[in-house]
């Protein structure tokens, strides 16, 4: 948390420092200026707070009318940090016989502006699919025995976001918002078998529906 708290004051600090190169348009007569829309119709971004998720994805944001914009993602899943740092914190760094893999990450929106596009505050209905992969390692009668593991989330949700023109094309997005997640997996846990009187390794699925918050910043480059 106190890492999302210093790269938010960062980042507003870059705001107030560069406001003063946000392209105006002055009206003849007044004594105020307008904001005036950029000629960008592309965004290339890149998600900066993902890593602490274990994801690393790549955007396309395209200006398809003068409210309306679509973008998709792309990416790689190691493993889900965050997750296990609230969950399991004691094996934030040790994942013990799991062993993690590369999994992938998919994103698509169509988001809403009000105001200017793609410089101002938006709204948007999201789909987002990310699956987590690992092996788990256990030892059965003195042979290594290697099992799959994997736990995947699709997640519909609405998001609210401002994107600000910086300089020279640079954007930074801000955003955050709600939404549900189905999650399904399964894992290898130790369990007690009282019949034989050992420990034993069993495979247990988890399905179900989760709420979900989410903040994020991009970063990117329009042209």
């Amino acid at each position: 948390m106190k890492n999302i708290i210093i790269v938010a004051l960062i980042s507003f600090y870059g705001l107030n420092l560069y406001s003063q190169d946000e392209p105006k348009v002055v009206v003849f007569n007044s004594s105020k200026s307008e904001r005036k829309s950029s000629d960008v119709v592309n965004l290339v971004k890149f998600g900066m707070l993902e890593p602490f998720s274990g994801t690393f994805s790549v955007y396309f944001e395209r200006v398809l009318t003068d409210k309306l914009s679509a973008e998709v993602g792309l990416g790689l899943t190691i493993d889900d940090y965050l997750n296990v740092a609230i969950n399991d914190l004691d094996n934030l760094f040790d994942s013990g016989p799991r062993e993690p893999k590369i999994g992938q990450a998919f994103a698509l929106g169509l988001r809403y502006y009000p105001g200017l596009i793609p410089e101002d505050f938006y709204v948007a209905p999201e789909f987002r699919f990310k699956r987590y992969v690992n092996t788990f390692t256990y030892d059965d009668a003195g042979l290594s025995v290697v099992k799959n593991e994997a736990r995947s989330l699709a997640i519909g949700r609405i998001t609210f976001g401002y994107q600000y023109l910086v300089m020279d094309n640079i954007f930074w997005d801000f955003y955050g918002g709600f939404g549900i997640a189905q999650e399904n997996g399964n894992s290898y846990e130790q369990v007690y078998n009282e019949i034989t009187e050992v420990f034993e390794y069993q495979n247990f699925e988890q399905s179900g529906l989760t709420p979900r918050l989410h903040i994020g910043i991009k970063l990117g480059i329009g042209f």
